[in-house]
């Protein structure tokens, strides 16, 4: 069972990756990405090179690490698992109620877009 968990995990994780590659060299401009599991080893790598290729390409998007304990993403900020800049926070239970998991999405999702008044 932890195998399986795995490879989905890896899979996405894959899909992710090419999917951003496509996007950040069309130069999309103020991309929002949220990376769940993000505070793990594969979710801490993939946000790590999220910044690098944004920092690189100078095309800045905004990366959130979405997991379920705070805790978790202090503690890779802390063992340097996730850049301690330009990296923020959004708790998410995907194990949890499907309603409040789509609050929690479409919430952050609206933080995230431009206001009227730009």
């Amino acid at each position: 069972v932890n195998k399986a968990k795995m490879m989905v995990g890896v899979t996405i994780v894959l899909l992710l990756l090419v999917f951003s590659i496509a996007l950040l060299n069309s130069c999309c401009v103020g991309l929002n990405v949220l990376v769940v599991g993000g505070s793990g080893r594969v979710g801490g790598s993939t946000v790590r090179w999220l910044k690098t290729l944004s920092d690189r390409e100078q095309n800045p998007i905004s990366i959130t690490v979405g997991g379920r304990r705070s805790e978790s993403y202090q503690a890779a900020l802390r063992n340097n698992v996730i850049p301690s800049e330009g990296v923020d926070f959004v708790s998410l239970d995907i194990d949890g109620d499907e309603s409040a998991l789509k609050q929690t999405l479409e919430q952050w999702k609206n933080s995230r877009s431009p206001s009227d008044d730009d």
